[in-house]
């Protein structure tokens, strides 16, 4: 199933999610479509618990998929995603998470690194950026760069992969490069849209300048 066939977005409710996970039980590629759709709603509610349930309930069927689906980039992706969810809303939990998480979005990146504008890219470059160093854990500030210039190299007209790297190249006090790649990251931004990406955008500004 490709990327582009899921049922992944803003139309996605907690009821169509319930929905595709019942469908699961006997109609395969409903695990890949259920997997999206409770990522979705994992993402979208408020409510802690119930946003904990449905990323639970995401990698179950991505755990189930990948199993029929060995080679199916969307399905390790899906796995990764839903597993990164869990391991935010469980901080407890998230340190045991993490080479999971690694190792999906390896294998993903490794079958189709282009599905989700370079999604398996994008996510280890999160991964590496966001965890703990060692010994604690795999966050490496360099590996963060090499896998957001990747993940910009597959789709460079997304914002969240040139944000991303500017802000991997801050923490790693590359002001010239992090400069060159906000200049290319400002015209993606969308007039009308003040909040979330323009609010990013300017963060890594004032950081950017602070740094100077």
């Amino acid at each position: 199933m490709l990327w582009e066939d899921l049922d992944f977005g803003a139309a996605c409710s907690p009821a169509r999610g319930r929905y595709w996970k019942e469908r699961a039980e006997t109609e395969p590629a409903a695990l890949l479509r259920g997997a999206a759709c409770l990522i979705t709603v994992a993402e979208n509610t408020e409510v802690k618990k119930e946003s904990l349930a449905a990323a639970q309930s995401a990698r179950q069927l991505a755990t189930t998929a990948t199993g029929r689906w060995p080679g199916s980039a969307v399905a390790h992706y899906l796995l990764a995603y839903s597993t990164a969810l869990v391991a935010e809303r469980r901080p407890l939990q998230a340190l045991s998470l993490v080479p999971q998480v690694e190792q999906q979005a390896l294998r993903a990146a490794a079958l189709d690194p282009a599905i989700h504008d370079g999604g398996p890219y994008r996510m280890l470059a999160e991964l590496y950026l966001r965890a703990p160093g060692f010994p604690l854990s795999i966050g490496d500030g360099e590996l963060a760069v090499e896998y957001f210039y990747k993940a910009v190299a597959q789709s460079p007209e997304h914002l969240e992969n040139r944000l991303g790297l500017v802000e991997a190249l801050l923490e790693e006090r590359d002001f010239g490069a992090a400069c060159r790649e906000l200049a290319h990251g400002w015209p993606l931004l969308a007039p009308d849209d003040r909040k979330g990406p323009w609010d990013r955008a300017l963060d890594l500004q004032h950081r950017l300048c602070g740094g100077l």
